[in-house]
């Protein structure tokens, strides 16, 4: 964690000179939270960092760098979150692709892409193609 100043620095550089009741107020902790804060003597929790950024409109992921939470590395990381493994979370495109790649890496399942369209053939004993999922075509039968 940064030294005890970075907080209170932070505060000074972001609040606009705004008095310690104003900055209570609206971020919802006791006025003289803010001036422990400001001098150093106890850290904001993560949840008070994200308020106080909210309040005055700046980014909580900086509040939080800046309350020494995270670490300005950590800041490459992704920040969208991982969506749910729901069918209903994909598109057909994607549910179609990621059948056709595991049938692809099955035995004697072949997958190709024609046109840009996917076709999945079986192989037979003897070699021969079988087509088992092929690319459509559209009315004119191109």
């Amino acid at each position: 964690m940064p030294d005890k100043t970075s907080w209170s620095h932070y505060i000074d550089a972001t609040s606009a000179g705004a008095y310690n009741a104003v900055i209570a107020e609206r971020i919802g902790v006791d006025p003289a939270t803010v001036g422990r804060w400001r001098a150093g003597a106890v850290d904001p929790k993560p949840r008070q960092v994200v308020a106080y950024a909210r309040a005055f409109e700046l980014s909580p992921v900086q509040a939080l760098v800046a309350a020494g939470y995270l670490d300005e590395d950590e800041l490459d990381l992704p920040t969208t979150p991982p969506r749910a493994y729901a069918l209903n979370d994909f598109s057909t495109s994607e549910l179609l692709e990621e059948a056709l790649a595991r049938v692809a890496h099955g035995e004697g399942y072949s997958y190709e892409t024609r046109r840009g369209e996917p076709t999945v053939v079986a192989v037979d004993a003897t070699g021969n193609l079988i087509p088992l999922l092929a690319a459509s075509t559209d009315e004119a039968g191109q």
